[in-house]
């Protein structure tokens, strides 16, 4: 649809892995509800009136941290996990010369600490994140913020928004899910990737590593989200 539109196929790649990833994430925000991901999505189509493009890459880091918490695979979590998804997080916080994919795997490491998982792999592997991360810093200056004045409706609207979802997360959490392996997934489990994933927009977007259509497909993974939780709950409209 978006070469049809556009006459440009890069342009129609980029719509479609959008959607897809779009509905990937939201499938992880949101994973007792399946249409909230479809509505999230359907929300996505909206990037093909901007010729910006996003970055892929940063939705499957996301995923990757969000599975690494939420336990949907059912899987135990191995050192090949996290020793891969340090590596991916390293290689993008040094390429892009950005400290604070390093300090996101940090707080993932934290989550994974509070809802139990304190074997050596975890604490190991945090520590190694931390004393990368601090070195960066230290090396790079590679953190900085932006500016309050810098702040447009867009990036605003996604501050809030993202803000806004955390008590709709908490509630959306508690709803009995299974895994992969067809055993019940712990809630506090859920939430606390849903809380990784708000702090990481937020600081995605406090220190402008977002374009304006990483912001546009973020927008409308929580708003597919909320929209339906609207519907369902409040509008009691299946």
């Amino acid at each position: 649809m978006g070469w049809l539109f556009t006459d440009d196929g890069v342009v129609g790649l980029y719509l479609g892995g959008g959607v897809f990833l779009s509905w990937a994430l939201s499938r992880e925000l949101d994973p007792a509800h399946t249409l909230s991901a479809f509505k999230a999505a359907g929300l996505v189509f909206f990037t093909i009136f901007s010729p910006d493009s996003f970055q892929p890459v940063l939705v499957f880091w996301l995923l990757l941290l969000m599975r690494l918490i939420n336990g949907i695979t059912g899987k135990k979590l191995t050192l090949i996990d996290l020793l891969s998804t340090l590596a991916f997080t390293g290689f993008l916080s040094f390429t892009r010369e950005n400290s604070l994919y390093l300090l996101i795997f940090v707080l993932t490491t934290v989550s994974l600490v509070t809802i139990g998982e304190r074997s050596k792999s975890v604490l190991i592997v945090g520590a190694l994140a931390f004393i990368l991360f601090a070195g960066q810093i230290v090396i790079m200056d590679s953190l900085n913020f932006v500016s309050l004045n810098e702040i447009d409706f867009l990036t605003g609207s996604l501050l809030a928004l993202t803000l806004l979802s955390v008590p709709f997360f908490r509630q959306l959490s508690q709803t009995a899910i299974e895994d992969d392996k067809g055993e019940t997934v712990d809630s506090i489990r859920v939430f606390s990737g849903q809380l990784l994933y708000s702090a990481a927009i937020i600081l995605l977007t406090l220190t402008g590593s977002l374009t304006f259509n990483d912001q546009l497909i973020y927008l409308a993974v929580v708003s597919g989200i909320l929209i339906h939780f609207v519907q369902v709950n409040l509008l009691k409209i299946d």
